[in-house]
């Protein structure tokens, strides 16, 4: 039933749907998928994102590797990362690890580091193929 409770501390905005995920770079064109399944949690400003994408084909991508299509605007003051379940056909240097880190520009940019204190790079299109696939899960605030 319906309540009257106007506590500060009262859910009043809660949301549940689906996004299509995108894997772009800096200029892309002919992306075919086997898979693009995307949820996503919202309640108040605050949004749970995870999602699964399989290409089919690569098609033409060419610079820094992103992830794009979020269901929501990112928050001019967001800082958020993207934590990576599964990836198949990434290609990171030996030793490395993926990681993404979600900016104000509603992309997620890939990057691989180490666990020696190198400063993490981003990845470029030359490091996936035909078959690569990613499953991650990110948050991020919204003005919305």
């Amino acid at each position: 039933g319906a309540t009257s409770n106007t506590d500060a501390n009262t859910l009043d905005d809660y949301e549940e749907g689906t996004w299509t995920p995108v894997l772009g770079a800096t200029s892309e064109s002919g992306q075919s998928y086997a898979s693009q399944v995307g949820r996503y949690t919202k309640i108040g400003n605050m949004v749970f994102c995870h999602g699964h994408l399989a290409l089919s084909t690569e098609g033409s991508l060419s610079g820094f590797l992103r992830i794009k299509g979020f269901p929501f605007t990112v928050s001019p003051t967001n800082a958020g990362a993207a934590s990576f379940a599964y990836s198949k056909n990434v290609y990171l240097t030996a030793d490395h690890v993926l990681e993404g880190w979600v900016y104000t520009t509603n992309v997620i940019y890939l990057y691989e580091t180490d666990f020696n204190n190198e400063a993490p790079s981003q990845i470029s299109s030359g490091s996936i193929n035909d078959t690569t696939s990613l499953s991650f899960s990110f948050f991020f605030t919204t003005p919305a």
